[in-house]
């Protein structure tokens, strides 16, 4: 795709020459952060800061997966049953990412274009007032989903054996959800300030320990007693936990770029909090948006049978490892952009938008071409269930071909949210959304395509998506959009 005619056509046909010099050069060095060697991100290469950026959070994703996929894994050994339950109840983890969005991507937007400005004092008050606004939300959200859980189960859509399984899991899988806004907030801070390795090793952390809690307390290993698919819900709340009082830790100790000193004297800033919902919000709609769409994608799919839904839940799964380089690439991509249109570097912005764009694109492609030349061999090492083998193939082939479009989605998303114009975003997705809703409904009954009907819903809406936000990208209004909300500043220093 062509962002920007004014280009170097030559460095992005190196592009795959470059990652791999780069990786190896930034492995061999022991240290993937840009801390001790560069905090200025508006000077050197773009094409350097992107995967320094981005590896560390590609191998966080990539972590991440490995837990998502071990934890399928041990549920699976438990049945088709299980995964349904627990594949329904996870619709919630859109939502929680959905709110997360709106205090990790307004706090982005504000301090990477504090550190773009030199206003370290600002990127601190911010990040204080971010985490506690999280916080606050996050407890309501897990005590309100625990008193209705009953009712939740209900209406993400569990009926007959599912029922009990999903509400098994849910009550202890929710207790979590205050720790998973407080450390996505946190670790946002870090990656906006230029540090990508301190959050990827919390991360890491975390996953570790849920992926060895989990046989033991599914299957009551050692002293745990045999909690089944609670087990794995606890597991990953225990793992949530440690995950966000490391990264807390790591913030406050000084161990990672933007260091938040412990005070007493806290009050919170509730102009700043607003600031940073009324930026974040479009984002957190957007990602709403899409969770509820995939939520009615579901209830739909549910009536074809639990095998179906256990389907869908390792297809999405799997296809998910397409997107961990895209998200390493667009985290990478927001910092960038947040930072040099801070700077007043729109060209650099741009330039780092678009070679984001090429480098996800083709690694996601790698990916997508595995899978969809031996999807059954993927399945089978989560399941033995013939009727999930015979259907998952289809489903993976046609998921994955959107993969490529979701790429580019990613990356302009992220540019928009780096540049705090999260508008087009939501505009973007609410049409995604509906285009999504009619091919579900009309594809399996007007063109007799049932289930493949519905799954072809997901390269026609996330193409008609990507098509949006490129259209806004070239109108441009997202270089200057913060210029407007901000106050004029006088004597700006370096972040020391």
């Amino acid at each position: 795709m062509q962002l920007d005619g004014k280009r170097d056509n030559v460095q992005y046909c190196n592009i795959a020459v470059f990652t791999a010099r780069q990786t190896l050069r930034i492995t061999e060095g022991g240290n993937l952060s840009i801390r001790s060697k560069e905090r200025d991100l508006t000077e050197g290469s773009l094409l350097k800061y992107i995967f320094v950026l981005g590896i560390p959070v590609m191998a966080g994703m990539f972590m991440n997966n490995v837990y998502t996929l071990a934890d399928l894994y041990w549920v699976g050994r438990l049945g088709p049953t299980e995964i349904a339950g627990v594949t329904l109840c996870q619709l919630l983890f859109f939502v929680v990412f959905s709110i997360s969005q709106i205090f990790g991507m307004g706090t982005l937007a504000l301090v990477a274009r504090y550190f773009g400005q030199g206003r370290r004092d600002k990127a601190v008050e911010t990040t204080r007032n971010a985490v506690f606004a999280a916080l606050i939300v996050g407890l309501v959200l897990s005590a309100t989903v625990f008193v209705f859980a009953d009712e939740v189960v209900s209406l993400v859509g569990a009926r007959g054996d599912v029922a009990p399984v999903a509400l098994a899991y849910l009550k202890p899988f929710c207790l979590g959800f205050v720790f998973q806004l407080v450390a996505f907030t946190v670790n946002f801070t870090m990656r906006c300030a230029g540090d990508m390795i301190t959050p990827m090793v919390m991360m890491g952390i975390s996953i570790v320990l849920n992926t060895i809690l989990d046989p033991f307390m599914i299957f009551g290993w050692g002293p745990f007693p045999e909690w089944g698919v609670a087990g794995a819900a606890i597991a990953t709340t225990i793992s949530q936990f440690i995950g966000a009082a490391l990264s807390i830790f790591a913030t406050v100790s000084g161990l990672t770029t933007l260091h938040v000193p412990v005070t007493f004297k806290f009050k919170p800033d509730w102009k700043e909090i607003w600031a940073i919902i009324r930026i974040g919000a479009p984002i957190g709609v957007q990602f709403l948006i899409l969770s509820m769409t995939f939520f009615i994608l579901i209830r739909i799919v549910a009536g074809y049978g639990e095998h179906v839904v256990a389907t869908l839940g390792i297809a999405w799964r799997i296809l998910h490892t397409a997107s961990m380089p895209v998200l390493g690439i667009g985290a990478a991509v927001a910092t960038l952009v947040g930072q040099n249109l801070g700077a007043k570097k729109e060209d650099r912005a741009v330039r780092a938008t678009t070679l984001g764009v090429i480098a996800s694109v083709s690694l996601a492609s790698i990916f997508v071409i595995t899978y969809f030349s031996v999807p059954g061999f993927f399945v089978s090492l989560f399941t033995d269930s013939k009727k999930v083998l015979d259907l998952a193939p289809l489903a993976i082939r046609i998921m994955g071909f959107s993969q490529i479009f979701i790429a580019v989605n990613i990356v302009l998303q992220s540019c928009f949210s780096g540049s705090g114009d999260t508008f087009p975003p939501m505009l973007a997705a609410i049409i995604r959304a509906v285009v999504m809703l009619v091919a579900v409904f009309f594809l399996p009954r007007l063109a007799g395509l049932g289930l493949t009907g519905i799954i072809l819903g997901l390269p026609i809406s996330t193409f008609t998506g990507m098509t949006v936000l490129y259209f806004f990208y070239r109108k441009g209004r997202w270089k200057t959009h913060m210029e407007k909300k901000e106050p004029p500043m006088t004597a700006l220093h370096p972040v020391s």
